[in-house]
């Protein structure tokens, strides 16, 4: 697959792909596996930039299908337009390996959605968004990086999170929104959502050596 022009197109993409170019702003590039079509696994020839809408979506209930980016170890992916991670059903689980992801726009990660990352360096730069949607106490978008001993995240920018309409949060909770096995460097410079009009908790931002836990009281 190469994307090197700028008009407005979708492309849907299953099974395996071997990818060249960048996405363009008004272009959407969708990433599907689901029981029907199975897992999916894109590589990336060199580095490459989203401007438009990138969309992953995994189902897992009953076939762990995988959406997955496959980077070279001296690959760049650079977020700068909006990065969605969906759940395709209760959960899901896309997978970005090797490389460096760099999110520059918007990244989403749609309730009990979950972006494992092996070998991977991720950074937020001071212009990127870490969107977090929350469902439910058990439903919640999510990013796990296996990264050791590769630094793990290095945190700037804004983090977002959509609490679903008809969920109201608890006192208590512990919600694990972004885990690594390796060192975080870094904060969000802004926190968004941590509250809302009828909410009586709020969350909290807590921050480990490794990664970032949404807590409320």
């Amino acid at each position: 697959l190469k994307d090197n022009g700028s008009g407005s197109s979708t492309i849907w993409a299953t099974g395996d792909v071997t990818f060249s170019g960048n996405v363009a702003a008004g272009q959407n590039l969708i990433l599907l596996a689901d029981c029907q079509s199975g897992s999916l696994e894109l590589s990336a020839l060199s580095s490459w930039t989203n401007h438009g809408n990138l969309i992953m979506v995994s189902e897992q209930q009953s076939c762990f299908a995988h959406a997955s980016i496959s980077d070279g170890a001296n690959v760049v992916f650079t977020n700068a337009g909006t990065m969605s991670v969906l759940a395709l059903g209760a959960s899901g689980s896309s997978v970005f390996d090797r490389g460096l992801f760099q999110n520059n726009g918007r990244l989403e990660m749609g309730a009990g959605a979950q972006l494992q990352s092996q070998q991977a360096t991720v950074a937020n730069g001071a212009s990127g968004t870490v969107q977090i949607d929350v469902a439910s106490a058990t439903s919640f978008g999510s990013f796990n990086l296996s990264s050791d001993p590769i630094p793990g995240f290095t945190l700037a920018g804004r983090l977002s999170i959509v609490t679903a309409s008809n969920f109201w949060p608890s006192s208590g909770l512990d919600l694990p929104v972004l885990a690594s096995d390796s060192t975080r460097t870094g904060t969000f410079a802004q926190t968004t959502g941590l509250t809302r009009t009828g909410q009586t908790v709020a969350y909290h931002v807590a921050y480990s050596a490794s990664g970032v836990d949404l807590t409320t009281s």
